[in-house]
């Protein structure tokens, strides 16, 4: 009979040992970690979003970003939507469905200036400006109620104006001093400092604390009443 081997004995601990060890030998390196983004170099803003109103129709639309022209929704006309200063004496034309800034300084003459909205804060001493969706007047600007026309007035603190017929606008943003006769479809704010003296039929009012309201007032439906000192 031929020699036998030698059976070798082999412990669960052994076994565990060398599969331990196998493994370990055959694992592959650990992969380096992605690097890190980059971080961006500027955002990204969303283009302006601007209110304009046709200088000939008047009827008014939106527009985003800084476009020079647009065709209206209305008239289907061609409209120029640059926005303008003038701090000059002025006697000309300018229609646009943007902005038209007067600034300190300047004296409109004569003419028409036409725009989607107006900050006024020069003297007007003739012609025609009209604001098809807003009129700014500002505290040093002059000029007389017959050479404007508006949708919505905002009066800035030290401005003046005072209307001696009635008048019918959309809205009224009042922080200077304003009189006249009023019928306001929309709202009228009248902010701390500002004063509001003559006749108003609106909508809506809300009257900041600080500010004077002397007027024969119609809020809504309802007979006018007339507020107390």
């Amino acid at each position: 009979m031929s020699g036998s081997r030698k059976a070798s004995i082999v412990s669960g601990y052994d076994l565990v040992q060398s599969l331990g060890g196998r493994r370990a030998a055959t694992r592959p390196a650990a992969e380096a970690p992605p690097p890190p983004r980059p971080a961006p170099a500027g955002s990204v803003a969303l283009p302006t979003k601007r209110d304009i109103a046709c200088p000939d129709c008047g009827w008014e639309s939106h527009v985003m970003g800084r476009q020079s022209y647009a065709v209206c929704p209305k008239c289907r006309k061609k409209i120029d939507i640059v926005d303008y200063t003038v701090d000059i004496d002025f006697s000309g034309t300018i229609a646009t469905a943007g902005a038209v800034r007067l600034a300190p300084g300047g004296i409109v003459h004569s003419g028409e200036i036409r725009a989607a909205i107006v900050d006024l804060a020069s003297r007007v001493e003739g012609g025609r400006i009209v604001a098809w969706h807003r009129l700014d007047l500002r505290a040093g600007a002059v000029c007389q109620p017959d050479h404007i026309e508006f949708r919505d007035l905002r009066l800035d603190a030290g401005a003046r104006l005072a209307f001696t017929c009635a008048l019918a606008c959309r809205r009224l943003d009042v922080a200077g001093d304003l009189e006249g006769e009023f019928v306001v479809s929309g709202e009228v704010f009248l902010r701390a400092g500002g004063a509001l003296r003559g006749s108003l039929r609106c909508a809506h009012l809300t009257v900041e604390d600080g500010a004077s309201l002397a007027a024969r007032l119609q809020v809504g439906g309802g007979d006018p009443v007339v507020p107390g000192p």
